[in-house]
């Protein structure tokens, strides 16, 4: 006849803390004098999966972060074009008028109107010149 196994012994239990009663009758704050967390609770805080949890949670945390400057980078950037862009068109605006006003200094109306102003010149008078007729050659 086959031996019988003893049975095997059961596993410990937790050991949970007790609730202090509060002052309005209700049972959530833990009590200090009950021993606090237990030495396998202390081992067990940084397991493998809260390790990994953790870990994960600082590489998103960075990733956002690295993020965000890019983002402000890259909008600093945009900024910075839009700027020189207003630059630009504010330059060609004065451009066009520099050159609009150098043409009328230079255009011989305007000549001819400073020479009689300032310089108080006159128009001469036109003279026809009775040229002899062309002999042929």
């Amino acid at each position: 006849m086959p031996a019988i196994a003893p049975a095997p012994a059961p596993a410990p239990t937790p050991r949970r803390r007790r609730p202090l009663p509060l002052p309005n009758g209700t049972r959530t704050r833990w009590s200090p004098r009950e021993g606090g967390a237990s030495r396998e609770d202390r081992e067990r805080f940084l397991s493998a999966r809260r390790l990994a949890l953790l870990l994960g949670l600082l590489g998103i945390g960075a990733l956002a972060l690295l993020q965000l400057g890019q983002s402000w980078r890259y909008l600093d950037a945009l900024n910075g074009l839009h700027e020189a862009q207003t630059r630009v068109e504010a330059l060609r605006a004065e451009r066009d008028r520099l050159l609009f006003e150098v043409g009328r200094a230079f255009s011989l109306e305007r000549i001819e109107q400073v020479a009689r102003e300032r310089l108080g010149m006159t128009r001469p008078e036109p003279r026809f010149l009775v040229l002899p007729p062309a002999r042929p050659r």
